[in-house]
């Protein structure tokens, strides 16, 4: 592979699609149907478990979420598409069925935050993993950020608001559950054998 070849291997294209469609969902403008949506014990649009992610509730909403996915989701691809990729579709799948569960009583889900908490200790348990013998200092930032993701997370589940996108002016009901979740499937995938004998591309 040449040095060409290799650069425009790990161009984060997945990462720019997503936000591309989720940019053009919200100044097209916002259709019902993309948003989960659930009447008891009926998930009303199957189809709605990917598109929800893409839907957000406010431009506020879109900057804080959409912005922290482009950020994580470009590292992560470049660094490990295929590991990038399962955690996408894992989170996006996993995430509203999580909420349908343990979280019945929001009836509605918009956003790609879940994802980012997905995407985020997928990177920082990677970097812990890999980086400590060699990069201590990098390795110790990434565990003091997810003490700080950890306590963002019980913030909002104790108090039903969400810290940085303002969930008030928007009138939308923050959704813990999904965050919590994507920490599960990050974490998880972060820590499988595949992991520990393959060296990431050292970006970050």
């Amino acid at each position: 592979m040449t040095p060409t070849e290799r650069n425009e291997s790990r161009l984060p294209w997945i990462t720019a699609t997503v936000v591309g469609l989720s940019v053009a969902a919200f100044v097209i403008g916002f259709d019902p149907s993309f948003e989960f949506r659930l009447v008891p014990h009926t998930i009303v649009s199957p189809l709605s478990v990917f598109t929800c992610h893409l839907a957000h509730y406010s431009p506020s909403h879109l900057v804080w979420s959409l912005g922290a996915f482009a950020l994580l989701g470009a590292v992560c691809e470049s660094r490990d598409r295929v590991r990038f990729f399962l955690c996408l579709i894992t989170s996006a799948i996993a995430i509203p069925v999580a909420l349908s569960v343990l979280q019945p009583a929001l009836h509605r889900y918009r956003g790609i935050s879940g994802i980012d908490s997905a995407l985020f200790f997928l990177l920082a348990v990677s970097v812990v993993r890999t980086e400590a013998p060699t990069r201590p200092l990098l390795a110790r930032a990434a565990i003091v950020l997810m003490a700080a993701f950890v306590a963002k997370m019980l913030f909002e589940q104790l108090t039903q608001s969400a810290v940085f996108a303002n969930s008030a002016a928007a009138n939308f009901v923050p959704a813990p559950i999904a965050h919590i979740t994507g920490a599960f499937i990050g974490t998880a995938l972060a820590m499988t054998d595949s992991m520990r004998r393959y060296r990431p591309s050292p970006i970050l």
